[in-house]
């Protein structure tokens, strides 16, 4: 039983990281974004997704 509510809490957890991760990164492109062209920003986001795909 405690067992079990330490995952739920630990799950909740990760679910919650992933999700500010997530966030983050959108911001990130936003403000990128602003500053380049939006065709070099997707080139950006396909390559850093590929070397994330690699390192994992």
């Amino acid at each position: 039983m405690k067992d079990e509510k330490e995952a739920e809490r630990q799950r909740r957890i990760a679910a919650i990281r992933t999700k500010r991760e997530a966030k983050a990164e959108r911001e990130r492109y936003a403000k990128m974004e602003e500053k380049m062209h939006k065709k070099r920003v997707e080139r950006l986001k396909r390559r850093e997704k590929r070397n994330k795909m690699l390192k994992s």
